[in-house]
C-alpha cells in the first residue's frame, strides 16, 4: 500500500497530474499559437493556474509551497511552466511548417527565410521584419519567428535537418538539467 504523503484524495501523485494535465492544462493550450498573451499581466494571469495546482500537490505532500520556488517546485513534479510550453509550441509548429509537415503555402509564405551572404558563427534562420505597431509586433508570426531564432540559437538546432520530435525533445529537457 502507498503511504499516505503520496495519495491524494484517495488517487496517486501521477493520477492527479494525468487529470490536471487532461482537464485543465489541455483547455490552457489549445491553440496557444494564436492567443498567446504578451503582457505580464496576462501571462501571470494564466500561469497562476498552474502555480495553484502546484500549490495544491505541496499540501497534500506536506511541502511548504512558497512562490519564489515555482520553477523548482515545477521540475519536482515534472511540469513545465505555461509559458516555455507555449513557446515550444511555437517552436514546433514553425518547424511542422518549414519540414512540410503542415501543408500551408499561405502560412509558409509568411515566414522569411534569411540566406547568409557570408558564413558566421549564428545566423537566425527566420528574418523578423520591423513592425510598426505593438498589434503587428505581438502577431504570430513575429513573435514566434523571435522565439524560433532564440530557440535555435541556444540549442544549436537546425530547422531543416532537426526532426520535430528531437527538436521538442531538446527544448522542454533543457529545462530540467
Amino acid at each position: 500500500m502507498k503511504s499516505p504523503r503520496r495519495q491524494i484524495d484517495g488517487l496517486g501523485l501521477s493520477s492527479v497530474k494525468i487529470l490536471y494535465c487532461t482537464f485543465v492544462r489541455s483547455h490552457l493550450e489549445y491553440a496557444s499559437e494564436i492567443w498567446n498573451p504578451c503582457y505580464l499581466k496576462y501571462i501571470d494571469r494564466i500561469e497562476r493556474i498552474q502555480k495553484r495546482f502546484i500549490k495544491y500537490l505541496c499540501f497534500h505532500q506536506r511541502i511548504p509551497y512558497k512562490s519564489e520556488n515555482y520553477l523548482d517546485l515545477c521540475r519536482k513534479y515534472h511540469l513545465l511552466p505555461l509559458n516555455i510550453r507555449r513557446k515550444v509550441s511555437d517552436c514546433v509548429f514553425i518547424l511542422k511548417t518549414l519540414n512540410s509537415t503542415i501543408n500551408s503555402p499561405d502560412i509558409l509564405s509568411k515566414f522569411y527565410l534569411n540566406v547568409p551572404c557570408k558564413s558566421k558563427r549564428f545566423y537566425p534562420p527566420l528574418r523578423v521584419p520591423l513592425a510598426s505597431s505593438n498589434y503587428r509586433q505581438n502577431s504570430f508570426v513575429l513573435r514566434a519567428s523571435r522565439s524560433f531564432n532564440e530557440m535555435c540559437k541556444q540549442h544549436d538546432i537546425d530547422p531543416f535537418l532537426t526532426s520535430v520530435s528531437s527538436a521538442r525533445r531538446c527544448l522542454t529537457l533543457n529545462f530540467f538539467k
